[in-house]
């Protein structure tokens, strides 16, 4: 089992219509993985330093279309690997960093760093991490349709180095209204993986999704809960 296949799919994993929506600034989550042979969940609390504007995105989208700046305390349990995950994301004019911290119980903490630049509705990033930085970048766009529809299309490369395959991920969302998607994923590293996916808000405050990915040997299952407030 490949734990950079494992973190990338858990990152996949993780979308009544209200006359009036209501904003919010804090959010919590609940994740369920079932990867391969790792049973996981993932309990985590982001606080946005701004009240977030819901009003005219898709709920699942705001946070992104809103450049908003937040961070994120989580803890992650994958069968014995368990550990405590801070993150942040700040938008500055047109710049984008976010810091990554994990703090395991039994092995060596581990930084990364995003950095990337931000137009309307787009996003190009790479991934910097400690060390052996590898040629990685991912972009992301939402639209809107017409008749309230969205859509999300996201695509990334990942430069595998001298010991792994290099890794081409495309997923995208359709918005069928502000409160429920369904969308398709693509990775393809060793070998081609699909996967859908599909989130639906019941409130402007609740959301409930889920994932399906199967790769040659498995078939693996993410489930995500969220509370906003």
């Amino acid at each position: 089992m490949h734990m950079k296949k494992l973190l990338l799919a858990a990152s996949l994993a993780f979308a009544s219509t209200g006359v009036v929506a209501e904003n919010y600034q804090t959010e919590l989550s609940a994740n369920y993985l079932d990867y391969d042979v790792v049973d996981g969940f993932e309990l985590g609390v982001r606080y946005h330093f701004e009240e977030v504007d819901t009003s005219d995105k898709p709920l699942a989208e705001a946070a992104f279309l809103d450049r908003s700046s937040n961070m994120t305390i989580a803890y992650l349990n994958l069968d014995d690997f368990d550990a405590a995950v801070l993150s942040a994301e700040f938008y500055v004019k047109s710049f984008y960093i976010a810091p990554g911290y994990i703090n395991p119980s039994e092995d060596d903490d581990t930084f990364g760093v995003d950095i990337g630049y931000v137009g309307d509705g787009w996003r190009v990033t790479t991934s910097i991490p400690e060390e052996d930085y590898e040629l990685n970048v991912d972009f992301k766009y939402v639209a809107a349709l017409s008749a309230g529809n969205f859509i999300n299309v996201e695509a990334g490369y990942a430069d595998g180095g001298d010991f792994s395959d290099d890794t081409i991920t495309l997923v995208s969302d359709y918005y069928f209204d502000k409160t429920f998607s369904l969308g398709g994923i693509l990775v393809n590293q060793d070998g081609t993986d699909f996967g859908v996916r599909a989130q639906k808000f019941f409130t402007d405050r609740f959301s409930v999704a889920a994932t399906f990915i199967s790769d040659e040997f498995n078939d693996n299952f993410f489930l995500n809960a969220t509370v906003r407030f």
